[in-house]
């Protein structure tokens, strides 16, 4: 079987890596003659760390026979993003505070968190190494799956069903939340609801329905697709991605990137002759919104503004260590364990887990959570303040701050390995998708993290479970059969 996904063997591939080996060293020796900020002495051992690190991660991947995924790439390009390009950001643009937010760390909370991060980092590799050596042998098996082509909701009866009762639902509770109804809810992630009644059954269904929505459309393009008329078909297959990914503005920047990066996947399995302008089209888009969002959000920061370009140019710079968990959030986050430690126990762990659950939230006490704990510490006056991965695990296990990472890196490898291996297009789709989340864990939250996993993996999977095994034939089949015995 030809795996065209694997980085780590090609010619070309093998230079790419060399090349980011030179970054990495380039950066390094940058780093440690340029910083000017005496906390931030031993940033330069992060881009060191991760090249001493990720040479011998490298070596030994490429050894092993596995198809490396979208998801699983993901990672590594997240990783390289924090250990590298964001030491780079810090020195160059000066952003040794960041966006400004919080207490400054002090040098020995800075070195610790340093520390730490490299630890963080030799663990993620160990045990993707472990995980990936676990996941080769079972691809072993799939061999005979991968040679079927994909499909897309093969059986509708119960995907439809859904819709049908779904639908009405939200539009009689919520009309305008499957839309954003204005341009001041780009990134605003306004998908709450806690003001409308039966907002936790809002937050369950409607990312479902938009989900079903997509997948239903391209299955029935899909058969345009495949009878004749492919040039319609791939345009009205686009134009239904962009529909799509419309309907998500008013979420998160990351469900959009996450969201985007999936669609092109999908189109790519279902529409392989899809001229490549369109995922050009698409790649351009998605950064634009992502970057317009990311300005919009901190526009504050541009008021008072004599040079708007510079100032825009450094606060997207300084967004480095607030997204992907750099230094200065890993130290505030220690430094708020110390503030904090006495009020962080066991009904912390558990309103961490529980409190961003639809239904459930409401009886959990909101104020008992670490990232309530960190932007207090933080003293702003919102919970927009993502305390890193690190940080949540240091809040409960101090001696094991890597605990929450090593679950989170294992199941990256899992969920790479299902979106690969599974020829269905609705479970391609939700395992890569919480996957991508997984991916870019070290810069997210426990609550991020699981809440993503409730809202968009479980229960779409148990949506798909059901129509993959039941048809509406098929229930009325033995419910007559019950009801005449």
């Amino acid at each position: 079987m030809k795996n065209s996904e694997q980085p780590f063997r090609n010619k070309h591939n093998k230079q790419l890596i060399s090349t980011i080996f030179l970054i990495a060293l380039g950066i390094t020796i940058y780093t440690l003659l340029s910083i000017d900020n005496d906390t931030y002495k031993l940033l330069w051992l992060l881009p060191l760390g991760y090249l001493l690190f990720t040479l011998i991660y490298y070596g030994v991947l490429a050894k092993i026979n596995y198809n490396y995924g979208v998801v699983f790439i993901t990672a590594n390009i997240i990783i390289f993003i924090r250990y590298v390009i964001t030491p780079f950001s810090i020195v160059f643009s000066s952003s040794y505070n960041g966006l400004g937010f919080g207490p400054n760390p002090s040098e020995s909370s800075m070195s610790l968190a340093i520390a730490l991060m490299l630890l963080e980092l030799l663990v993620v590799y160990f045990i993707t190494i472990f995980a990936v050596l676990h996941y080769s042998k079972k691809q072993k098996s799939y061999s005979k799956i991968n040679s079927i082509a994909a499909n897309i909701l093969n059986n509708k009866s119960i995907v439809v069903l859904f819709m049908l009762v779904a639908l009405p639902i939200v539009l009689v509770l919520s009309p305008d939340a499957l839309m954003p109804n204005s341009l001041s809810s780009i990134g605003s992630n306004t998908d709450n609801f806690s003001d409308i009644q039966y907002s936790g059954l809002l937050l369950l269904i409607i990312p479902m329905i938009r989900l079903v929505f997509l997948l239903l459309s391209l299955s029935f393009i899909k058969g345009i697709y495949d009878k004749k008329n492919k040039g319609i078909a791939i345009l009205l297959a686009w134009l239904v991605v962009f529909f799509y990914l419309s309907m998500l503005i008013s979420t998160s920047r990351w469900s959009i990137v996450f969201s985007s990066i999936l669609c092109m996947l999908v189109i790519a399995q279902l529409f392989p002759k899809t001229p490549k302008i369109f995922y050009g089209i698409l790649i351009s888009m998605t950064v634009i919104v992502f970057a317009a969002i990311s300005i919009y959000k901190f526009s504050w920061a541009l008021d008072s503004s004599l040079n708007p370009y510079r100032d825009i140019f450094n606060v997207l710079f300084g967004q480095f260590q607030e997204y992907f968990s750099g230094p200065r959030v890993v130290a505030q986050s220690l430094d708020m364990t110390e503030f904090f430690g006495s009020q962080i126990g066991i009904s912390t762990i558990m309103n961490d887990f529980l409190g961003s659950l639809p239904f459930i939230s409401n009886f959990i006490d909101q104020t008992d959570r670490t990232n309530i704990y960190f932007n207090l510490y933080l003293e702003v006056g919102n919970v927009s303040h993502i305390i890193p991965l690190l940080g949540n695990s240091y809040a409960y296990l101090p001696l094991f701050p890597v605990f929450f990472t090593i679950i989170a890196q294992w199941l990256m490898v899992r969920f790479d390995f299902k979106s690969q291996n599974e020829k269905q297009i609705e479970f391609k789709y939700i395992y890569g998708y919480i996957g991508l989340f997984f991916a870019m864990s070290m810069g997210f939250n426990v609550q991020i993290i699981f809440g993503n996993f409730i809202a968009y993996f479980l229960f779409p999977w148990l949506l798909f479970t059901l129509n993959r095994r039941f048809t509406l034939k098929s229930i009325t089949y033995n419910s007559n059969k019950t009801g005449g015995s």
